[in-house]
C-alpha cells in the first residue's frame, strides 16, 4: 500500500469480523515464534506531504468514505463508525468551538476516560485551530487543575460526573477555565458555562456561514510547524512537564512508521492503551489513520480479554504490564497448557503484538513466542513522540527494543546514556526552558536511560541512569535487571528492588494472590486472606525459594536477601503506578521507607 492507498474496494466496504470455528483445534498446531528474525525490511516511500493533522485526516476521508474507521463498544456488540460519520462529527463539532468562542491557538484540555468522543474532540480541536491537552483520566482533582492552569486552558472537555466530582472542590479556582464541554450530563456547583457535547455537536451542524468558513480558514492556515499538542509526562518522580509536540513531530513519526511496519487496510487493531499517552495516542489514534487501518475500541484492560475475544484483531499494543498478567495467570499450568492458553486468548487473526510504555522481561516475550505469538518490544519517551525505536515483524532481536526508526540518529555517551536525534524530537517542555535545556542540548535529545547498540543496529535498554543503585560496598546494579528476572516468578504480581547505599538488595512485592492460593491448596493448607498470608512463615520461605532461583545466574551482589510482601497492589489510584503502569520507584520508596529501613536492621 502506499501513502495515499487505494481507494476503499467492496471488501474493505463490506468488512465483518471473521466466524470462528468453535470446532477446529487450531491450538493442536502450535509452532514456537524464532526469538530472532534478520530479514530485510521492505520500505514503502516517505510522504511528508500533508501540511497538518487535520489535513491528512480529511484527505483520508475523502479516500475512505464509508469504510469502517472505529468500532465502538455498545454493551456486548460493537457500533461501527465509518470514516464519514467521524470526519463529520469532527466538523461540526471544531465549528461548534469556534462558534462558543475558542480561538485559534488555544490550549483545550481534555479529561477522559477512553471513549469515542475522546478521538473525535481531539480531532476537533486541532481542526477548530488549537492545540489539544490531554489530561490522565486518573489524575487526582489538584493534579488536573495544575495542568489547566499550567497550559492555560480556557475549555475543558470532561467526560461524567466522576470526573466532574474531583474538580467540582476546586471549582472557585480553575482560572483561566471559561466553559465545560461535557459528553455526559453533569452537575457542576462553578461559574462555568457548562456545554453538553452534543449540543455542541448539533450547534456546529446548524453554525452560520461565517462560523464554518472561519473554522475552515484556521485549518487551511495550519503549517506542521505549529504546534499540535501538549502532553503532561507521567513520568515515575518530579512535577509532570508539558511536552510540546508540533504537527511535523507527530506526523513525520506515523508517516515513517506506516512506511516501514506497513500496517494494511485489512488489519483490525484492538485499542485500549490510555489515549491521555503518548504511546496509545500514536500507535492506537493517529498511527490507524494514517493507514486507513479500522481500530476496534476496548473500555480498558478489565474487559480486555472479552473485547479480544470478541473483535479478533490482528494487530494490539499494550503495556508490559499487561503481558505480564495474563504470564502471571498461566504460569502455573503444564508448559503445553500454557501454551495453548496463551495463543488461544488472542484467536487465530493475530499477526503479532507489540509492547511498549515500559521494559518487556525476557522471560514474558519468549513465553509468548513459544507459545506462537509474535512479540514485538518498541520504545520512546513523549519527548521523542513516544516512538523513536521498534522491533519489526520481519526483523527483531527478542531483549531488545528495536532498531531507531527511519531517519532517526542513535548514540551512547560516554557514561552510556542513549542520546536520540531526529524530526520527531519535541519543540520543548511548556513555560519550562531550564527543564527544556537541561535534556535537550548539543542537538541531542539525553533520554536517562542506559544502554547499548549491537552490531545490527539493536538497541537494548538497561536501565534508567538515575535508577541505579551503587550499595555500600561500590557495586552499580541495575534494579530492572533484577526485577525482570523476579517477573518469571508465578507467585510474583509486582516487585520493586531498593539496596541504594546498603549491604545488599531488599524488595518489595505484592503476591499473584491466585497463585498462592493454589500453591497453599496444593500443600493441603486453607487459604488465608492477603493481610494474614503475607505474614505466613511458609508463603515467606517459598517465595524466597522461588527468588532465588529465578536469581541464581545473577551476580552475589544482585540477589534479594530480605523482602516485604504487600496485601494490595500498587495502583494509579495510590499513586504507586503512571497511566502506563510503571511503578513510581521513589513515592514507592518513601510509602515503605520505615519497612524497608527495618529489615537492614533486623
Amino acid at each position: 500500500m502506499g501513502r495515499r492507498g487505494r481507494p476503499p474496494g467492496p471488501e474493505r466496504r463490506g468488512w465483518v469480523v471473521p466466524t470462528l470455528d468453535k470446532g477446529a483445534d487450531f491450538m493442536s498446531e502450535i509452532q514456537a515464534v524464532p526469538r530472532e528474525r534478520l530479514g530485510r525490511i521492505q520500505y514503502l516511500p516517505f510522504d511528508d506531504s500533508d501540511p497538518s493533522l487535520p489535513a491528512m485526516v480529511r484527505r483520508q476521508a475523502d479516500t475512505y468514505g464509508s469504510a469502517d474507521l472505529w468500532m465502538v463498544p455498545k454493551g456486548d456488540a460493537y457500533e461501527r463508525i465509518s470514516w464519514a460519520r467521524c470526519f463529520g462529527e469532527v466538523t461540526n463539532l471544531a465549528r461548534g468551538l469556534v462558534d462558543v468562542g475558542v480561538r485559534h491557538r488555544d490550549h483545550v484540555a481534555l479529561s477522559s476516560e477512553n471513549r469515542y468522543e475522546w478521538r473525535v474532540s481531539d480531532l476537533a480541536i486541532l481542526a477548530a485551530g488549537g492545540v489539544s491537552v490531554p489530561l490522565h483520566a486518573a489524575l487526582t482533582g489538584a493534579q488536573a487543575r495544575h495542568e489547566i492552569a499550567d497550559a492555560g486552558c480556557k475549555t475543558l472537555f470532561i467526560s461524567n460526573q466522576g470526573q466532574a466530582d474531583k474538580l467540582a472542590p476546586l471549582a472557585d479556582r480553575l482560572d483561566p477555565l471559561e466553559r465545560i464541554i461535557a459528553f455526559e450530563p453533569i452537575q457542576w456547583p462553578g461559574k462555568h458555562e457548562v456545554i453538553l457535547y452534543s449540543d455542541l455537536v448539533e450547534r456546529g451542524a446548524k453554525t452560520s456561514r461565517r462560523i464554518a468558513d472561519e473554522q475552515r480558514q484556521r485549518e487551511r492556515a495550519l503549517t506542521r510547524e505549529d504546534l499540535a499538542t501538549i502532553i503532561y509526562t507521567s513520568g515515575t518522580t518530579g512535577v509532570p512537564k508539558g511536552v510540546m509536540l508540533t504537527h511535523d513531530n507527530i506526523l513525520f513519526l506515523c508517516d515513517r512508521i506506516r512506511a516501514t511496519v506497513g500496517l494494511r487496510e485489512e488489519e483490525l487493531m484492538l485499542s485500549w492503551l490510555p489515549l491521555s499517552h503518548g504511546f496509545g495516542r500514536m500507535a492506537d489514534h493517529y498511527m490507524p489513520m494514517m493507514t486507513g487501518c479500522p481500530v476496534a475500541l476496548a473500555e480498558g484492560h478489565e474487559v480486555l480479554i472479552k473485547r479480544i475475544a470478541q473483535a479478533q484483531p490482528t494487530v494490539m499494543t499494550a503495556v508490559p504490564r499487561i503481558f505480564e498478567k495474563i504470564f502471571a495467570m498461566t504460569s502455573l499450568l503444564s508448559p503445553d497448557e500454557q501454551k495453548r492458553k496463551l495463543h488461544g486468548l488472542f484467536g487465530q487473526r493475530l499477526r503479532y503484538l507489540v509492547s511498549g510504555g515500559a521494559p518487556l522481561p525476557v522471560v514474558i516475550a519468549d513465553a509468548f513466542l513459544s507459545a506462537g505469538v509474535l512479540m514485538l518490544e518498541g520504545y520512546g519517551l513523549t519527548e521523542t513522540t513516544a516512538i523513536s525505536h521498534f522491533n519489526h515483524y520481519e526483523r527483531y532481536r527478542t531483549g531488545t527494543v528495536g532498531l531507531a526508526l527511519p531517519e532517526t540518529e542513535t548514540k551512547i555517551a560516554d557514561d552510556g546514556e542513549v542520546l536520540i536525534r531526529g524530526r520527531h524530537i519535541m519543540k520543548g517542555y511548556w513555560g519550562m526552558p531550564e527543564a527544556t535545556a537541561e535534556i535537550l542540548y548539543d542537538g541531542w535529545l539525553h533520554t536517562g536511560d542506559i544502554g547499548h547498540v549491537d552490531d545490527e543496529g539493536f538497541l537494548t535498554i538497561t536501565d534508567r541512569k538515575k535508577d541505579l543503585i551503587v550499595n555500600s560496598a561500590g557495586k552499580n546494579i541495575a534494579p530492572q535487571l533484577v526485577e525482570s528476572a523476579l517477573a518469571q516468578v508465578p507467585l510474583i504480581n509486582q516487585v520493586i528492588v531498593f539496596g541504594d547505599r546498603r549491604q545488599f538488595l531488599s524488595a518489595v512485592i505484592v503476591p499473584e494472590w491466585l497463585a498462592v492460593d493454589k500453591l497453599f491448596g496444593q500443600m493441603g493448607l486453607e487459604k488465608k486472606p492477603p493481610a494474614e498470608a503475607v505474614k505466613d512463615p511458609t508463603l515467606i520461605s517459598v517465595m524466597q525459594a522461588y527468588i532465588d532461583e529465578a536469581l541464581k545466574d545473577l551476580a552475589p551482589w544482585e540477589q534479594i536477601r530480605k523482602f516485604i510482601l504487600l496485601p494490595e497492589p500498587l495502583t494509579i489510584e495510590s499513586g504507586m503506578l503512571t497511566p502506563t503502569m510503571k511503578i513510581r520507584r521513589r513515592q514507592a520508596f518513601e510509602r515503605y521507607r520505615d519497612q524497608i529501613d527495618a529489615l537492614y536492621i533486623e
